[in-house]
Parts: structure tokens; C-alpha cells; sequence
């Protein structure tokens, strides 16, 4: 069960804080600017945690996370084992305080808890119901039903942190059948141009441009890109900062390509959502720098030489809006130096979570 948990948390963007202790588990994530902590606490025969140490260590996590800046905390305790004595104790002291009964495969809440905690009480429930239907299989089916479980548990769970990313990228797809369908009648209600935009006040023309594509190509070409590295910056943002950076990115790139159309006095029509693309891999520059050079797969070298080669492709082609893109790069950069907060490294000594002595 204890397995299942902590690969549960991982499908859910929490990270690992290593503690001296492997009785207590700290698992954490910053979403939506507020850092949401699970404290699990799995104590054997052996260690013997009061319900006085227990608050202290959990203290003492707070404590940790205050210390690297975050002040918006909230941390939820899980206790393995619901049958040890001590733990009706604990939850009276501690009103963020769960108890999961590994016998019955059950959720304990005591009425003087906090019923929820970030949409993650149903997901337990579902984690428990689901081991407990394949304790009641025979034991030749158990192995098989566990593996399937698990898979199902993580393929379940992982999409749900990439809402945004997912979304654009369905829309953009639909809008380009769409056009396919209905010929230029959405290219010339939704393609930008500075004179439709300056001087005919259809302002809306920067945002609906960011969803259309000429031909399948261009379509593909972003949507790839835009969606293994949109998970990457979804995750780090949050919801709503990330569905923020893309759409102002995607404007100061269409405002950029505006600007150095009329300086040109070209006037032509800008489809894509190169720019608001663009404004993702700046964030991430901006994100790999504060992390000292690594964002989960993401090294600075990769990151540069995808910039890098990507400006590049656009100069040496035609038909290609660099201007947005450039545009959308700097605002992406900017907005995530803004936005973004860094999250905790787990893996610095410095860090670690050590228990109390006693």
C-alpha cells in the first residue's frame, strides 16, 4: 500500500523530501503559488512517534518551508497503521490529521478534521478501494491485478496536471479541421494584420490568430513542441500563471510582428501560435537558470540550442513570422522571471528533513 501511495503522489507532480527517519515521508508540490505538503507517517513495532513528537516534526516541516519563503502552506498528515493507539490522540491535536486503516482499506476523517485537502480525499478513497478489491482476488490473480491497477492509478492521474497544455493543444487541432472544412471563411474572420487591427479596431484578431494554422506542417510542427514542453512549464506555473504566460506571450509576439509589418509596410496576414510557443521556451530558459541549469529533463544546453535553432529555422525560411517569435520569447522570459518561484531541491543536503531526537 505504502508503494502504491508514493507512486500516486509522484503521478500527481508532488516531489520527494528526503528525511533521516524512513518512517516519516514528506512529500511536497508548489501548484497555483501555495505549497501543498503530504506528511506520511508509517511507524513499525520498532520506532515508537508520541503524539508530541509527531507535531513537532510536522512543526518542524513548516518550519523548513517558511525558511525558503514560502508562507502560503498547507500540510496534511497521513498516519499508516489506524489501529495504533495513539493516533485518536494525534488527530485531536493535529486538525489536519487522516488516518488510513491499511486493515479495512478504509479512510479514517475524525469529525473535528478538515474534510479536504486540495481534491485529494476522493483520490485516496479510490486508491483504497481499489487495493481492497484485489485483496478479496484469488492469490493467482493478484499479482496481474496489481500491475493493472497501478498503471491504471498513474495513467489515471497524470494528465490532470496539464489541463492548459492539453486543451490548447485539442483546440488548436479542432480549429485546424475546422478550417479544412469551412475553407478561408475562419482565416479572414481570425488571421492578424496591422491594418485590420490599428486601423479597423478588430482587436480580437491577436487572440484568435494564435489558434489557426496554414497546413499541416505548421500545425504539427507546433503542436509538438508545444506539448512536451507545456507539461514542463505547466507543471512548474500552475493553471492559471501558465494559461497567463502563454496568451500574453502570444500578444506581444502578434504586437512585435504588427509593429515590424507596418515598419516594412508589408501588411501581410500572421497565423500561429509560434509566438505564444516561443513565450514557453523563454519561460523555461528563465526556469533552467534558477534551477542552476536543470529542469527535470531540461539542461541549459538543451534549452539554448532549441532556441537557438529555432530562431534560426525561422530566418532562413520564408513565409515565417520571426518578429513573433522573437516577441514571444521576451515575454515569456519576462513573465516567468514575474511569475515563477522556485521550487525546493530535495536532493541538497542542506535540505533534508531530519526527525527530533528524544
Amino acid at each position: 500500500m505504502i508503494q502504491h501511495m508514493k507512486e500516486f503522489l509522484l503521478s500527481q507532480g508532488y516531489q520527494f523530501l528526503p528525511s533521516n527517519l524512513p518512517e516519516i515521508l514528506v512529500y511536497y508540490r508548489n501548484h497555483n503559488n501555495r505549497m501543498e505538503v503530504i506528511h506520511i507517517m508509517n511507524p513499525n513495532d520498532k520506532i515508537e512517534i508520541t503524539p508530541q513528537q509527531a507535531l513537532q516534526i510536522k512543526n518542524k516541516i513548516l518550519q523548513l518551508f517558511n525558511q525558503r519563503g514560502y508562507s502560503n502552506i498547507s500540510i496534511l498528515t497521513l498516519v499508516f497503521r489506524g489501529h495504533l493507539p495513539w493516533t485518536r490522540m494525534l488527530a485531536q491535536e493535529d486538525d489536519c490529521c487522516w488516518i488510513l486503516d491499511e486493515q479495512e482499506q478504509r479512510l479514517l476523517i475524525y469529525e473535528n478534521q478538515k474534510p479536504c485537502f486540495y481534491e485529494i480525499k476522493e483520490q485516496l478513497e479510490n486508491l483504497l478501494q481499489s487495493e481492497k478489491e484485489v485483496q478479496g482476488l484469488p492469490d493467482s490473480l493478484k499479482s496481474n491485478q496489481k500491475v493493472s491497477s497501478k498503471k491504471n492509478i498513474v495513467l489515471k492521474y497524470k494528465n490532470r496536471k496539464t489541463k492548459i497544455t492539453d486543451g490548447i493543444t485539442v483546440l488548436n487541432i479542432l480549429l485546424f479541421l475546422a478550417c479544412i472544412l469551412t475553407g478561408d471563411i475562419l482565416y479572414n474572420f481570425g488571421a492578424i494584420n496591422a491594418i485590420r487591427f490599428f486601423y479597423f479596431h478588430e482587436y480580437y484578431r491577436i487572440i484568435t490568430a494564435m489558434f489557426l494554422h496554414g497546413d499541416i506542417q505548421h500545425l504539427v510542427g507546433n503542436m509538438l513542441m508545444f506539448f512536451f514542453l507545456g507539461e514542463i512549464v505547466e507543471t512548474k506555473l500552475g493553471f492559471l500563471k501558465y494559461l497567463t504566460l502563454y496568451l500574453v506571450s502570444g500578444v506581444c509576439g502578434g504586437v512585435l510582428s504588427m509593429a515590424y509589418s507596418t515598419y516594412l509596410q508589408t501588411f501581410t496576414d500572421s497565423i500561429g501560435a509560434s509566438g505564444a510557443i516561443f513565450g514557453v521556451i523563454g519561460a523555461l530558459l528563465w526556469m533552467v537558470l534558477k534551477n542552476k541549469g536543470k529542469v527535470e529533463s531540461i539542461t541549459l544546453g538543451k534549452i539554448m540550442f532549441l532556441a537557438i535553432y529555432s530562431l534560426y529555422s525561422g530566418f532562413i525560411s520564408t513565409n515565417v513570422d520571426n518578429a513573433a517569435h522573437i516577441g514571444g520569447f521576451i515575454a515569456g522570459f519576462i513573465i516567468a522571471a514575474a511569475l515563477y518561484r522556485k521550487n525546493i531541491q530535495p536532493d541538497q543536503k542542506e535540505e533534508k528533513l531530519h526527525g527530533n531526537e528524544s
